[in-house]
């Protein structure tokens, strides 16, 4: 995924020049970790050019464009390249649908990109979910937006974000308190130390 230390293999000099996703694991780890916004993109630049067809090097660079160079134009390519390396990968179907709903606000293409990342992996909760909410907040199509909670949760049923996010739109969106009180309280005893979900719990207790 996007932006994972956990990827970060050792140091620089241990990367071999041919690795991409070493380099760009490295790149990461100095982006997030040493605050080395200049080393990190020298970085992301070798491990493209040692794998320019790599989908999770180029994700983690176009995230690194967005969440810190604020560059979303070049963002945008870079999703369309990692796709165009991984057609069928959810991950970055989704997160590309995400960026056009969230940051750039492009609607229409915004809507077209979660129906392609639905048609490739039909059953990924957190598209579901991210479209149910992007449904509700820009379609004002609850009905749908519920469907699509529900088939998220189907999916994961164990997912505390996802729980979270449908406890917050059946209490403020839906005016379901029981589903809400339900779905909250699963979220924080599933996650107890996760902050949204406890935040969220207790605003809805507070109302």
């Amino acid at each position: 995924g996007a932006l994972d230390l956990s990827r970060a293999e050792g140091d620089a000099p241990e990367i071999g020049p041919d690795n991409g996703v070493r380099f760009g694991c490295y790149a990461v780890h100095s982006a997030a970790g040493r605050r080395d916004q200049d080393l990190a993109e020298a970085l992301f630049q070798r491990a493209i050019a040692a794998d320019p067809g790599n989908a999770i090097v180029l994700e983690n660079y176009s995230v690194f464009r967005t969440a810190l160079r604020k560059d979303h134009e070049r963002m945008d390519e870079l999703y369309r390249r990692a796709i165009e390396a991984e057609p069928g990968d959810p991950l970055i179907l989704g997160g590309h649908a995400m960026f056009l709903a969230d940051v750039r606000k492009l609607d229409d293409q915004a809507d077209k990109a979660f129906i392609r990342a639905l048609a490739a992996c039909p059953d990924h909760a957190p598209t579901l979910a991210a479209y149910a909410g992007f449904i509700a907040r820009t379609c004002q199509d609850h009905g749908r937006a519920e469907s699509l909670f529900q088939r998220a949760l189907a999916a994961d049923p164990g997912n505390s974000t996802i729980l979270c996010d449908y406890g917050v739109f059946a209490w403020t969106i839906r005016g379901d308190n029981d589903r809400a009180d339900a779905s909250l309280r699963k979220a924080v005893e599933i996650d107890p130390r996760a902050a949204a979900p406890r935040a969220a719990y207790a605003a809805y207790l507070l109302e």
